[in-house]
């Protein structure tokens, strides 16, 4: 290697002449790099993929000084030749430019490395990949897919950010006492080694598994994601291990059978810190994962354990099981998929629809299931979660009865995996109770000392600019605002770089300062008017932004101070009532419920209102204390009539159910959202088991949700039909019919229905087909089939009408024509006489008048219709219209 090549590697590190030491050079084939500079911003991360002979790593560093450059290269034979006869020295000495070579099997583990280590650049940049043409294609490519791959979680972590970025740190930020009083997830290191993990997934074909988890549920290790907590809870299985990660409100749900307790949990919760804050709390033993470069490193919290690329709880789940020393690790619900075209398991709290864009992956038991983006996104980081687990000489199975396979991963069924395992398992782990509240303290008060430096240079730098922004104005010359230009870039400088500038304040406002990032163009390309006006612009969001977070850390620093004081002097801080009182309106704030009632129920409080409104209040956190909530609200205002407070409460606690309905109302009328009025009713209920109008609503959403699922299904059964070549069959049995080749269409239809059984709409052809050949038997049959898959399908129900009509079974007729009109209003026009027929044999006149009259303009015999109106005025009643009608009915005889 050239002196000047090994001199300036050996600083970006030595590893390279190790790598190359038994390479044999090879000179490259062409020699060519052809280069167009691109556009790019300071804060985009450029790829090159190549190094070729180090021209167009030098055209990118010279065009691009200030943006970090990474180069990936595989070709070792070519990269020795040109370090032994080209000097590239430059591109080495440069800082912004990071050199990566490895061997082809081994780069995919280097680029992730890598990606990681950037990880923060990617936020508030976008990637470049530059291919050079110097580097084999196969290679190229092989490199490409690789970053494509690690880039799409970056850019869906960023979007999320830029949507949730506050929510996200402002957990966090609450979170910090259950970290205090928690452990890390090295703690668990080997804890567990050797003994098999059960990792219990909410995926749809978990139904089928659970009662084989009942039976062997003392064989393993139970580790499960929080959307199963309440499918566990109904077959009264408890997990050794709960995880979950989830920022937003609404994942509380989940946990909601952990609400109806009044004391935290036994099982051990495993969490990532930005998972929304009430959910922490809920447990008595937690365990925190972290990673690097995160919010929880300005307070000196690191990992020392090796972390998985995450994007979903499962992923979290298995990590847990890994640090465990767990082996086999098995997994169970891990469909990744819609199987039986469902989205979860049954019993789990947050039901969704299925999603308008499918992907179709390959099957653990069928050659294709659906699946979308997201769940692709984390079925392919399964498996190379699994790949490692391999690697690392564990035993990664698969026992989920349906679903997307899962690379890397064997199939096998629970019951056959249980058998094999011979001792029951056990598993416990003692906490070290001791608090770590007054370390963070300190932290924390550091951090606001880091903020209160940070607005004070932010505030300097704006009058910096002030100062040169009037000088510039009088001379025009840049000479004499050079000194205060570069006063305010090294401002610039400090808190770009600065850890508690880039991991909170810039986070906890991503997208403000993201919007600002985009919208700044390079120096070279403004003018100093410009500059100065985008320096300000900076310099204020960052004095603005920090000053309003400071508020947060201090509400933070004063709840730890007062929880730390009553867990170090429990007996002395619990005499005074105002301390109390404010330490108990703190743990309401910040979602810690539990702690707050273990301090009341160590007092009586019987007759202070004051506390009684304190207790009421923690419980109205959890909708099952409903009813007892509002007993202690009345209970305080007995006790203290001019307790304002205690009224406004009460009156809000009470006006909760209705609340939830009209919300509820709110999201089928304006926005036909099933899915969020069904959770909002299910609310609701749990407020008041025995509300009758919560009662009426439930069952009016069970019946819409259940019309809109069968719907999505049909939809999904087509696209599947499509993609196996089957839908030409239906297409076949349609043209049949048009050309009144019933039998050959229906035997179509019939070998169409043998293969897909869920197809509904075959199936209500086969059925309409029967009712002209008069097989009523047969045909209700495949009807009332087609009508639990198809149950919008207002055809259907007149086709079961015409059944019944024949089998004189008239209510049923009545009531299948009733169905069909409300789904589709405008049949009033095809089967609104024949349902005021039926209503006239019923006694139900005015609804048959209704109908008659309506359908008066458009029949052909309107003789008999008259006749038919005229009778329904004799049966209400109304002799003077009926002889009318009567009259009428004379005049258009002799006419005739």
């Amino acid at each position: 290697m050239l002196e000047k090549n090994a001199s300036a590697t050996d600083k970006k590190g030595a590893y390279l002449k190790k790598l190359l030491e038994n390479i044999k050079p090879r000179p490259l084939e062409n020699n060519t790099e052809e280069y167009t500079k691109t556009h790019s911003k300071k804060e985009d991360v450029i790829v090159l993929i190549g190094f070729g002979n180090g021209k167009l790593a030098k055209h990118l560093i010279e065009d691009f000084p200030n943006n970090t450059i990474i180069c990936y290269e595989t070709d070792l034979e070519s990269l020795k030749y040109v370090l032994d006869n080209i000097d590239v020295s430059e591109c080495f000495k440069h800082d912004n430019f990071f050199f990566f070579a490895n061997k082809e099997e081994e780069i995919e583990n280097t680029i992730t490395a890598t990606f990681n280590l950037f990880a923060g650049k990617f936020n508030f940049g976008n990637l470049i990949v530059i291919t050079n043409p110097l580097l084999d294609e196969t290679k190229a490519k092989k490199i490409d897919e690789t970053i494509q791959k690690l880039y799409m979680p970056v850019v869906l972590n960023r979007n999320t950010l830029l949507l949730k970025s506050q929510y996200i740190i402002e957990n966090i930020v609450k979170n910090i006492s259950d970290a205090a009083l928690g452990q890390g997830l090295s703690f668990l290191k080997n804890k567990a080694k050797g003994k098999p993990a059960l990792i219990v997934a909410s995926g749809p074909s978990l139904s089928n598994d659970i009662e084989t988890i009942k039976k062997y549920r003392n064989k393993f290790i139970i580790i499960a994601v929080d959307s199963v907590i309440n499918v566990l809870d109904q077959n009264n299985i408890k997990a050794d291990i709960i995880c979950g990660l989830d920022y937003q409100q609404v994942t509380l749900e989940k946990y909601s059978p952990l609400m109806k307790n009044n004391k935290a949990c036994e099982s051990l919760f495993v969490f990532e810190p930005a998972i929304f804050y009430q959910i922490p709390k809920l447990f008595k033993n937690k365990i925190y994962k972290t990673e690097e470069n995160a919010f929880l490193e300005l307070l000196d919290v690191k990992p020392n354990y090796e972390v998985f690329p995450i994007n979903a709880v499962t992923h979290l789940a298995v990590n847990t099981a890994y640090i465990l020393g767990a082996n086999p690790i098995v997994f169970v619900g891990q469909d990744w998929a819609y199987t039986k075209l469902e989205h979860h398991a049954k019993g789990t709290i947050l039901p969704q629809g299925l999603p308008e864009k499918l992907i179709w992956v390959k099957g653990n038991y069928e050659e294709k299931v659906p699946t979308d983006e997201n769940l692709y996104s984390g079925l392919t980081i399964m498996s190379e979660i699994a790949k490692f687990l391999i690697s690392n000489g564990k035993q990664v199975i698969n026992a989920t009865s349906g679903g997307a396979y899962i690379e890397n991963t064997k199939i096998k069924t629970l019951e056959e995996i249980a058998k094999r395992i011979k001792k029951n398992t056990s598993f416990t782990v003692q906490f070290n109770k001791k608090s770590s509240l007054s370390k963070y303290i300190k932290k924390l008060k550091n951090l606001l000392t880091q903020m209160n430096q940070a607005i004070h240079k932010a505030d300097k730098a704006i009058k910096l600019n002030q100062s040169i922004q009037k000088i510039y104005a009088k001379y025009k010359d840049i000479e004499k605002i050079r000194l205060k230009v570069e006063e305010s870039n090294k401002i610039n400088n400090e808190l770009y770089t600065n850890p508690t500038m880039t991991k909170f304040v810039f986070f906890f406002y991503f997208q403000e300062f993201y919007n600002y990032f985009k919208e700044e163009t390079d120096i070279e390309n403004q003018t100093i008017e410009k500059r100065l006006e985008q320096s300000s612009k900076y310099f204020e969001l960052v004095r603005q932004h920090t000053q309003s977070l400071l508020e947060l850390v201090k509400k933070t620093i004063h709840f730890l101070e007062l929880k730390n004081d009553f867990l170090q002097k429990f007996d002395e801080n619990i005499k005074n009532n105002d301390k109390l009182f404010e330490l108990l309106m703190n743990c309401y704030n910040f979602g810690d419920i539990y702690f707050g009632l273990e301090m009341l129920d160590k007092i009586d409080i019987k007759n202070n209102p004051k506390l009684i409104f304190a207790k009421a209040k923690l419980l109205s956190n959890y909708r099952y204390f409903h009813k007892q909530t509002i007993g202690l609200f009345e209970k305080a205002i007995e006790l203290d009539p001019d307790f304002e407070l205690a009224k406004n409460e009460l009156a809000v606690e009470k006006y909760k159910i209705v609340s939830h309905l009209i919300l509820a109302k709110d999201a089928i009328l304006n926005r036909n959202d099933f899915i969020t009025a069904k959770r909002l009713i299910e609310r609701a209920k749990d407020y008041d088991p025995c509300d009758k109008q919560v009662k009426q609503w439930l069952g009016m959403i069970n019946n819409l949700e259940n019309m809109q699922t069968m719907q999505e299904r049909q939809k999904v059964i087509k696209e599947q039909l499509k993609i196996e070549g089957s839908i030409p069959e239906y297409d076949k049995a349609i043209e049949l019919l048009k050309q009144n080749n019933i039998d050959e269409a229906y035997s179509v239809l019939e070998d169409l229905n043998n293969k897909y059984p869920a197809f509904g709409d075959a199936l209500f052809l086969m059925g309409s087909i029967l009712i002209d050949k008069k097989e009523f038997d047969k045909a209700l049959e495949f009807l009332n089939q087609a009508k639990s898959l198809l149950p919008y399908h207002p055809f259907v129900y007149i086709a079961l009408a015409k059944i019944y009509m024949s089998k004189e079974i008239y209510d049923k007729a009545k009531e299948t024509l009733e169905t069909a009109l409300s789904l589709n209003p405008g049949l009033k026009d095809e089967i609104g006489e024949n349902l005021g027929d039926l209503y006239y044999e019923f006694g139900e006149y005015e609804k048959a008048l209704s109908l008659y009259e309506s359908h008066l303009q458009i029949t052909q015999d309107k003789v008999k219709l008259l006749m038919k109106i005229a009778l329904c005025y004799k049966g209400l009643g109304l002799i003077q219209s009926y002889n009318q009608i009567l009259s009428k009915l004379q005049e258009l005889s002799s006419n005739a």
